[in-house]
């Protein structure tokens, strides 16, 4: 639990949100959050997610 507080005051409080979606106005602190947003509200969309950056491809990949 105190990890938790310890990244919350390092990452996000007092911060703006890192990651937007392209497809909405949602805004989060993680891109892991971002990528479960993509799967539920956006389901045709495939969400992409390497090292360094996160793309949303428009439709999935079969």
């Amino acid at each position: 639990m105190l990890r938790n507080l310890k990244r919350h005051q390092k990452h996000e409080c007092g911060k703006e949100k890192s990651f937007g979606c392209d497809m909405c106005k949602y805004r989060c602190f993680r891109r892991n959050v971002l990528v479960l947003h993509y799967r539920k509200k956006h389901p045709t969309v495939e969400a992409i997610v390497t090292s360094n950056c996160f793309i949303a491809t428009a439709e999935k990949c079969t």
